[in-house]
């Protein structure tokens, strides 16, 4: 973790970049905004879906904000120097009729959902690192009272001090969204943050189409996006397929549910 002490505030863009950096015509670039207001220990992030501030409240001697450009996120992070402090906690600030709530993944990892008055994707809060003076990794639980956000070592006894915890934040679950035209059809494009991959629990997945929607934009919605290119995508959120790389959905697939695509066979896109 970098640690970053300012007296002036420091405006960081992150994840403002084209979809598709390619002189092809038949690739439609969508540009996806997003900011990051560093004052001290506070940061503001500003989305799509509005603008929400966190406070890393110090609870020991050394803490640290770092921002992570190429994943669209922002590291907050503090240092144990010893099992008397276990918990961090940071301080939450979210716009009239937002809510936020802990989300589970397959995988059994926490994160915190935050959506605005709406109903859209504000942001959301992840495990980033829980590492002890030997390297290795600790059990870590994010919690939510209220406004107060904290992240606790589990079992603080078994682990080789200083240990060194994060949280990360941000604003978007894809980076980019595009389309791109092949002999066959078309192919929308939609890469996921490091956020986006974790935040893939049952209950979030209309969120995720819903947030790809409007970075794709009315227009391009309207012209690509169809009830079988949405099923591929869920399947990709849901599945977790591909976990590493962009989710790409063929307009030339059969129309089936992402539930009859969604195995170890098909892997969402039926024919290769």
């Amino acid at each position: 973790m970098t640690t970053t002490a300012a007296a002036a505030p420091l405006v960081y863009a992150i994840g403002i970049a084209p979809a598709q950096a390619s002189t092809d015509d038949d690739v439609v670039p969508v540009w996806i905004e997003s900011e990051v207001l560093i004052t001290g220990d506070e940061i503001t992030l500003m989305g799509p879906g509005g603008s929400f501030g966190l406070e890393l409240v110090e609870t020991t001697p050394t803490d640290s904000i770092d921002v992570v450009e190429s994943e669209s996120l922002v590291e907050l992070g503090a240092v144990f120097e010893d099992p008397q402090a276990s918990t961090v906690e940071y301080e939450l600030d979210l716009p009239s009729g937002a809510s936020a709530e802990i989300v589970v993944n397959d995988d059994g990892e926490e994160s915190i959902l935050l959506t605005n008055e709406n109903g859209d994707l504000l942001g959301g809060i992840m495990q980033y690192e829980a590492l002890d003076a030997a390297g290795e990794p600790v059990q870590a639980a994010l919690g939510i009272e209220g406004t107060m956000v904290t992240q606790s070592l589990v079992a603080p006894a078994n682990v080789v001090y200083p240990v060194e915890v994060s949280i990360a934040s941000g604003t978007v679950w894809y980076k980019n969204a595009w389309v791109h035209k092949v002999t066959k059809g078309y192919i929308v494009n939609a890469d996921p943050t490091p956020l986006g991959r974790q935040q893939i629990a049952w209950n979030t997945h209309s969120t995720h189409v819903l947030h790809v929607k409007s970075i794709l934009g009315t227009a391009m919605t309207n012209t690509y996006w169809n009830w079988n290119i949405e099923q591929q995508f869920v399947c990709h959120v849901v599945g977790a397929y591909f976990p590493s790389g962009v989710y790409n959905m063929e307009s030339w697939q059969p129309a089936l549910s992402w539930g009859e695509i969604a195995n170890p066979w098909d892997r969402c896109n039926r024919i290769k």
